[in-house]
């Protein structure tokens, strides 16, 4: 029984791991994109891969730790790349105003 338990914990925290690394790859694969990544400064596209790369880096380094840990480092992630992400897929609602404008 004590095989099952520790089992379960030990999955839990590798899908813990898991998402935080998926996290960080989506990131990344959308700052291939250079349409999006042409809404953000050179300041901001920097510092949305160094704090992928970084936490990539950390999760290598701290691959025997509990879930919390991951959970913890994935909502700081997340807490400083959502401002840049919502840069990133802002639509331009400038250009869609002047187009819709009223026909007299």
């Amino acid at each position: 029984l004590q095989g099952d338990w520790s089992s379960d914990v030990c999955s839990s925290d590798l899908q813990a791991k898991q998402e935080l690394e998926n996290y960080c790859y989506q990131v990344l694969d959308a700052a291939e994109n250079s349409g999006l990544m042409s809404k953000l400064s050179s300041s901001d596209q920097e510092a949305l891969e160094s704090t992928c790369t970084d936490a990539l880096q950390w999760v290598e380094q701290n691959e025997q730790l509990e879930k919390s840990y991951f959970l913890s480092k994935k909502r700081e992630v997340e807490s400083k790349l959502k401002p840049l992400m919502t840069k990133m897929y802002a639509v331009d609602s400038g250009s869609k105003k002047q187009r819709g404008g009223r026909r007299r």
